[in-house]
């Protein structure tokens, strides 16, 4: 009588040995195992590189490592690798010669090291001087306040002379200033005028009261770099002579009895470029003057 109990192969890989099926499908994927290239890998090879995906380090990735160091194809990144390059990327695993430097002149990189860097420019105007080296100033020679050093015309910052008695006063850093030399203001310069220190553009000094002796004294030329000369042409007596620098120090002192139309010379070659100040002295009167040494 059959009892029912008898087993059959599956028509696919299995097989009767000794009255035993056996099943020469181990990964059941449905291959036979003589006929399997992956027979312990139920998936056998999803990415077909060749590779069985129980052994593939590249799992998904048809190609693999092409490069050979030793990351998947599908997990490189591509990017600049040289650290001194501005777009350098720390995670860039292929260099892709992307690479951006600076000019060596001005330019600087952002920072960033993940491949976001970028170059900075650090010279605006674009003429070779960066913008932390810029001077701002007068560039124009013929102005007072001409500077050197300036790389930047500072619209509107220069002065000029106005032509009739105006001069500049030397200085070529940008800090040159107008020098009035006509006191009273009547278009006369002082070193032609018989009155410098009272108003009289038509230059009749006949008049003019022997109390203002100290008020008649004429001093130039106005910048020097040598000599300055003191002249009265009107009146004599005793006049004394003091000359201080921009710290009130007293640089010169001279006591001398003047005489009608004496021109009287001191000596400044030697002196510190700047501004001075002369006082002059003759009874109980004092006339000061700015005096500028180049």
């Amino acid at each position: 009588d059959d009892d029912s109990s008898c087993v059959y192969v599956d028509g696919i890989c299995e097989i009767c040995v000794d009255s035993v099926v056996t099943d020469n499908d181990g990964d059941g994927d449905g291959i036979c195992n003589e006929f399997d290239l992956c027979p312990n890998d139920p998936n056998n090879d999803t990415d077909g590189d060749g590779i069985c995906d129980d052994i593939d380090i590249c799992l998904g990735d048809p190609v693999n490592d092409p490069d050979g160091d030793g990351i998947c194809d599908i997990d490189e990144i591509d990017g600049c690798q040289d650290i001194l390059a501005c777009n350098y990327n720390e995670f860039a695993t292929d260099d892709d010669n992307s690479c951006v430097y600076v000019d060596g002149v001005c330019e600087s990189c952002s920072g960033e090291i993940d491949g976001t860097g970028v170059i900075l420019d650090n010279d605006i105007d674009g003429d070779g001087i960066c913008d932390s080296d810029e001077i701002e100033g007068c560039q124009t020679d013929t102005a007072c306040n001409y500077n050197i050093f300036a790389t930047d015309e500072l619209d509107g910052s220069c002065i000029y002379v106005d032509g009739i008695c105006e001069s500049c006063s030397g200085d070529i850093d940008g800090t040159g200033v107008i020098i009035d030399n006509d006191s009273d203001n009547d278009e006369v310069c002082d070193e032609d005028d018989c009155s410098p220190e009272i108003y009289n553009p038509d230059q009749d000094c006949s008049d003019i009261n022997e109390d203002d002796v100290i008020n008649q004294f004429t001093i130039y030329p106005n910048p020097t770099i040598s000599n300055i000369y003191i002249l009265n042409s009107h009146n004599s007596g005793m006049l004394d002579i003091e000359i201080t620098n921009s710290l009130g120090q007293y640089v010169y002192s001279s006591s001398i009895n003047y005489s009608k139309n004496q021109e009287v010379a001191i000596d400044v070659s030697d002196y510190s470029k700047g501004i001075y100040q002369v006082n002059l002295i003759t009874n109980s009167e004092i006339q000061s003057k700015l005096v500028v040494v180049n």
